[in-house]
């Protein structure tokens, strides 16, 4: 499961801009002081998301959707949950029908080895109506390299050993070992928009390519206050074998606003 969470420029810290020769001595020795008693105050920031999401495929439609997104930047590892959910319903010959629910949540802890090498630990679960999975549950470890990491730019890859448990509607459970891969990238401009991407493939190498999960997402934000923000996000699921009476390709484009914390 993918989800746009920027969790860049959560610790960063300014440094004084010094020409050479400038520095005293005394500048130096407060500094070392400075560095060496300061510690690193944990902090949880995220968001909570109301919005309308359009869903294009299987059957297009517009639900109500939610979502809750946090990060939380220990002195070293990173925790990031997330949460989400949508529902609809329509009128049909004077019924109301369900057209679209989903639900997706999960958890993921990193830890890095070095400045640029992390493992991370992580499980994520959905059910989603439009996409015909009654449940699925992913558990990974993983490594990652950071390509990019500075205060408003970040751009990661992840690699290693899963394990799928998954049923579609009128199908049988599965439960198979695979592996993951995923990118992220995340930008925020000067004045506060930021940028967010993410893609997830989870490929079954026993019986690729007639069992994979591909999963990908874009978003925007733009803060209107301090605490509030337009959140824009579009994502696309491929699916195969494709759930019966489904589409192997889905879209979705959630519109919402933010509360940030």
């Amino acid at each position: 499961t993918v989800t746009c969470i920027s969790e860049i420029a959560l610790a960063s810290e300014t440094q004084p801009l010094t020409s050479p020769g400038e520095t005293t001595s005394k500048t130096q020795n407060a500094t070392q002081i400075q560095k060496t008693n300061a510690v690193p105050k944990p902090t949880w920031h995220g968001f909570v998301n109301l919005g309308l999401t359009l869903y294009s495929g299987y059957r297009d439609a517009y639900i109500s959707s939610v979502s809750v997104s946090a990060t939380h930047k220990r002195a070293v590892d990173t925790i990031r949950l997330s949460v989400n959910g949508g529902y609809g319903e329509a009128k049909i010959r004077s019924e109301s029908v369900t057209i679209a629910k989903h639900i997706r949540g999960g958890g993921s802890y990193e830890h890095p080895i070095n400045q640029k090498l992390y493992v991370s630990m992580e499980t994520q679960g959905e059910s989603d109506y439009i996409l015909g999975i009654d449940y699925r549950v992913v558990s990974s470890v993983s490594f990652g390299y950071k390509f990019i990491s500075t205060t408003n730019l970040s751009l990661s890859a992840e690699v290693g050993p899963t394990l799928a448990i998954e049923k579609f509607q009128h199908g049988d459970d599965n439960v198979y070992p695979t592996i993951y891969l995923g990118e992220r990238f995340d930008y925020v401009f000067p004045k506060g928009p930021r940028i967010c991407q993410r893609v997830a493939w989870i490929p079954d190498f026993q019986n690729w390519p007639d069992r994979q999960s591909l999963r990908s997402e874009v978003g925007v934000q733009t803060p209107l206050t301090s605490k509030f923000a337009l959140r824009v996000v579009f994502e696309h699921s491929y699916e195969n074998p494709t759930p019966r009476h489904r589409n192997a390709h889905e879209a979705r484009l959630t519109t919402g606003l933010s509360y940030t914390f």
